[in-house]
């Protein structure tokens, strides 16, 4: 399966402003709590913290929704000037062979253009875990399991109503839909070294998406297995073979076919530079897939065809306290609440650094071209935020906030029902946030 990911840039914003990599040499990080709070949880140690944010904006979405078929519309009109709080608690337990990641939010705002109910709340939910043990000196069995429950729930890497700039961290999120949701993902894997520069492994894995309305998205699964043998020709490159099936299903709805993954291709990634700041990577590989057609209660097929698929990421660290990131990504995959598979082309970069001790600024652009049942572009979307942050305290910082979105679905695609068609948003935000460890164990930063 092929999964989103949220990496950007704005390089013409970072050079009229100046940043360039001799600004960035001299700044350091100020206050190791505040810029802290923002670490992914994979490179955190052991500790408990908890994430605090106030602010006000205004939000302007114009959209084109089906209408539903039920007398229930739980959309909820969140344009115009608003204000509001959110917090999250987060619990993370890194470890060699098992480890442990939870957390939940909540979130309030206040819209009084909205004279029926100014309210909004949102709720969520996740935790992951992971095992890892060698059954013996070349075998090795490796665990998953991810769950996640939201009141508002993104309709996959398609409709992703609610980006609002929460790529940036800022725990904020309010989705044009409520469609309270959960999505479970188990995954297991087995492992065999041949030898000191090849492998053998046989994976199992299923994701499930539950919707708790009756009358709002069908409830969809995918099964996943496969087998890949990989082998390291030198420390940067290597080669990889296999082949996986992915099988979705619709419960109560019509069959689906699923997809046929032929694996084959190269995974390179080196640095390019004396200085060991510049790296790239990329892999390279094939998909059998086959779409489906619903006409008059009959599913039809079409015949299967061959795709290539692939990757290619950029990572480039600018002085001391600056990076960027960028990526290319084509893929097929099923998004909840579609019966097609999508074949997506997608890019992005990200930049983010300091300016001086206190202030630090992050910019993102992504882009995306999709073809839900695999034939013609039918699918595009653009997400672009950009964030200034200036410290106060070590734990508290003030911010201010840009993000624009644009999601745009062919006529002749079928959209699940209540599901905006067309999407075209744009929103500011100035608040206070804070963050504040309560607890640390063994391994913290």
């Amino acid at each position: 399966m092929n999964s989103g990911v949220h990496v950007t840039v704005f390089l013409l914003a970072f050079t009229a402003l100046g940043i360039g990599p001799a600004a960035a040499q001299s700044p350091k990080r100020p206050f190791r709590g505040l810029f802290g709070g923002a670490q992914s949880m994979s490179t955190r140690g052991q500790m408990v913290d908890l994430s605090m944010s106030a602010f006000v904006g205004w939000d302007q979405p114009q959209t084109q929704i089906e209408p539903l078929d039920s007398t229930t519309d739980n959309r909820t009109l969140v344009s115009g000037p608003y204000s509001g709080g959110s917090g999250s608690l987060s619990y993370t337990h890194p470890g060699e062979h098992f480890e442990f990641n939870g957390n939940g939010s909540a979130f309030t705002g206040y819209f009084p253009d909205n004279n029926e109910d100014p309210w909004y709340q949102s709720y969520s939910g996740a935790g992951s875990l992971s095992w890892r043990t060698d059954l013996t000196r070349r075998t090795h069995f490796h665990f998953s399991q991810t769950a996640s429950a939201s009141t508002d729930y993104h309709v996959g890497a398609l409709l992703g109503t609610g980006i609002g700039g929460g790529s940036l961290g800022t725990s904020f999120d309010n989705s044009l839909i409520q469609e309270p949701a959960m999505n479970t993902q188990s995954a297991a894997d087995l492992s065999y070294d041949l030898s000191m520069k090849s492998s053998f492994s046989l994976s199992y894995g299923f994701q499930y998406h539950h919707f708790f309305n009756d009358d709002g998205f069908p409830d969809t699964g995918v099964h996943s297995a496969g087998a890949h043998y990989t082998h390291r020709l030198t420390k940067n490159l290597g080669y990889h073979l296999g082949y996986g099936y992915d099988h979705p299903v619709e419960f109560g709805g019509p069959p689906l076919r699923g997809i046929h993954n032929i694996d084959a291709g190269l995974d390179y990634s080196r640095a390019l530079s004396l200085t060991r700041t510049t790296k790239v990577g990329f892999g390279v590989g094939t998909t059998v897939a086959t779409a489906s057609q619903v006409q008059d209660g009959q599913t039809s097929f079409s015949s299967p065809r061959l795709y290539g698929v692939g990757h290619v990421t950029l990572t480039q660290e600018l002085g001391q306290s600056w990076n960027f990131n960028a990526f290319y990504n084509r893929g097929i995959n099923y998004d909840p609440g579609f019966t097609q598979p999508t074949l997506s082309d997608t890019t992005g970069a990200a930049l983010s650094g300091l300016i001086s001790r206190h202030l630090d600024v992050s910019l993102s652009a992504l882009y995306q071209v999709g073809r839900i049942g695999l034939t013609t572009p039918n699918y595009r979307s653009w997400d672009a935020s950009a964030q200034i942050r200036s410290a106060i305290s070590r734990n508290i910082a003030a911010y201010a906030l840009y993000y624009y979105y644009l999601s745009d679905l062919s006529a002749g695609v079928a959209v699940p029902i209540g599901a905006p068609r067309y999407v075209d948003r744009n929103g500011v935000r100035v608040g206070i946030t804070a963050w504040l460890p309560l607890w640390y164990g063994r391994g913290a930063p």
